[in-house]
């Protein structure tokens, strides 16, 4: 009997688990250019009421009755509003889309739906019906007639996902071919209509895409994109309205210029008062003259920090005579070094600042060998193999980060454990440090970069006696890197034990005999 009961218990949780995965593969597929999935667990036994739009002003399915329970399939693809848009099953071979209120749990959801959305404008051209299951039963949710507007958001195989423009609020899906696109209408809006003034007037090729409540959207011709927030009165000498994304270096170019004119036009005195905004007391004197200058600044240095850097100083090194704009684009210059290195700079005067900067690069650092300060021919060998290896990868950091790098240089040194040598190879077990330093007027010596690794290092001897690296192991895992430690310790408990205890090797000592060997007698690291 009990043997019985086993089975039929047996059987039970078969059937159920096979009914699990039977629903688990009965989710209906997506197109390909539909939006990602997003990897978010909904707390299990919940029930949420759905509406067709991020809010409970927008219309509801099933009679006002729409609702989703979390211990059923439903994909999630992103936050509109604090609202997530998902789509879940409601019986067989229908599903929908919607949105609920974003739980607790989901408020850290990376995608914002708000920031993808097109916002153009589109027209019905015939009667058609609006459905929220545009993929599987394309179940009509309202009639639509020829000539209602909408808000165009998503475009996905031959449908827009779109949202009414007047009457109630409503979002789902319409036929492509149904629609024709219209011009948007931020010409009612006198704000607007002065941003898109002020963007003619830079000389970036634009157009205008799509517009929500408050923010009015353009795609550039050359790539990019950005958006102007309408949450300010119109005021050209404030970049705070205004958002660029991915510019290409010629529109960016454009854009810093004629931002950086502003600048020049303020601090001289020849900007209209009326652009202008009073200070605190409200008056419109110098301080107030200073504050927009550097909120001017203080804007594209946030917008543009790597790329705006390399733009303002091919122009600095162009010396086109106009001192005022040089000296602007040198302030720029250094605000943006200041955020990236320790830089002092005095851009006063632009192009001799732009000058006094960059003359270290006619007299580079030479190249860092490891003979200088490790007299060990195995231990020397090692050093400079492993330094090569790491110079490179910091040489592209330092490309970005640190405009001056031809006075960077990399040093590797080794706290060396134990050697083994057999025949012509060696083994070292040692930890290696490598660091960057930066060397600013002959003077001061910056430690910007570094790191420690326990590492096990092959070493070969040729037929000319030179030693080379044949592999190096480095640590990769566990707490402290413990097992791979102990692993290419092969089981030495001891050694592995030291190697984790025992730290880092000294680099300020190699950097600053390297430096005294090429006269730099006085330099000092400093902090």
């Amino acid at each position: 009997m009990k043997d019985g009961m086993k089975r039929l218990a047996m059987i039970a949780v078969l059937f159920f688990l096979s009914m699990f995965s039977a629903l688990g593969d009965s989710v209906p597929p997506l197109p390909e250019d539909m939006l990602p999935i997003q990897d978010v667990q909904l707390p299990q036994g919940n029930k949420y009421p759905v509406y067709s739009g991020p809010g409970e002003e927008y219309h509801r399915a099933a009679n006002g009755k729409a609702s989703v329970s979390t211990n059923d399939w439903v994909q999630v693809f992103g936050s509109d509003k604090g609202w997530l848009l998902i789509r879940y099953g409601v019986n067989q071979g229908r599903t929908r889309f919607g949105y609920i209120q974003a739980p607790y749990e989901t408020n850290g959801i990376r995608v914002d739906l708000g920031m993808l959305w097109e916002y153009g404008r589109g027209k019905t051209v015939k009667n058609t019906v609006l459905t929220d299951d545009p993929f599987e039963s394309k179940a009509e949710v309202r009639a639509v007639r020829a000539g209602t507007e909408w808000r165009l958001l998503f475009s996905v195989d031959g449908w827009w996902y779109a949202e009414t423009t007047a009457g109630e609020k409503l979002r789902g899906f319409i036929p492509s071919d149904a629609l024709e696109r219209i011009p948007v209408p931020y010409e009612k809006d006198a704000d607007l209509v002065k941003a898109v003034s002020q963007l003619e007037a830079t000389g970036i090729q634009f157009s205008v895409r799509g517009m929500d409540d408050q923010r009015l959207f353009f795609d550039l011709s050359q790539g990019g994109s950005l958006y102007y927030l309408d949450i300010f009165e119109f005021y050209p000498y404030d970049l705070r309205e205004w958002y660029p994304e991915n510019l290409s270096d010629a529109d960016a170019e454009k854009y810093i210029e004629f931002y950086l004119k502003m600048a020049v036009q303020v601090e001289q005195g020849r900007a209209p008062e009326a652009h202008l905004q009073p200070n605190y007391h409200g008056e419109l004197g110098k301080k107030n003259i200073e504050a927009v200058v550097s909120n001017l600044l203080s804007g594209l240095a946030g917008e543009f920090e790597q790329q705006g850097l390399g733009i303002v100083l091919d122009r600095l090194a162009a010396h086109d005579g106009d001192d005022a704009m040089n000296s602007m684009r040198a302030r720029l210059a250094s605000q943006i070094l200041g955020k990236l290195d320790r830089t002092p700079v005095d851009p006063s005067q632009g192009c001799v600042w732009y000058d006094a900067l960059t003359l270290a690069r006619q007299d580079d650092l030479p190249p860092v060998d490891a003979s200088v300060y490790e007299q060990d021919p195995l231990l020397c060998a090692a050093s400079q193999a492993l330094m090569d290896i790491y110079d490179q990868d910091y040489r592209g950091w330092r490309s970005q980060v640190d405009v001056d790098w031809g006075k960077s240089r990399c040093v590797v040194a080794l706290k060396v454990f134990k050697t083994q040598k057999t025949g012509n190879s060696a083994t070292l077990w040692a930890n290696v440090s490598q660091a960057c330093y930066v060397l600013y007027d002959g003077e001061r010596a910056e430690l910007v970069s570094g790191s420690w690794i326990p590492c096990r290092i092959e070493m070969k001897k040729g037929t000319d006696g030179a030693w080379t690296l044949k592999e190096i192991i480095q640590a990769e895992d566990g707490e402290e890197y413990a097992p791979s430690i102990r692993a290419f310790c092969n089981g030495d408990r001891k050694l592995a034990q030291r190697m984790m205890e025992e730290g880092y090797a000294d680099t300020d000592g190699p950097f600053l005999q390297y430096l005294s060997f090429h006269g730099y007698d006085t330099a000092a690291i400093v902090e």
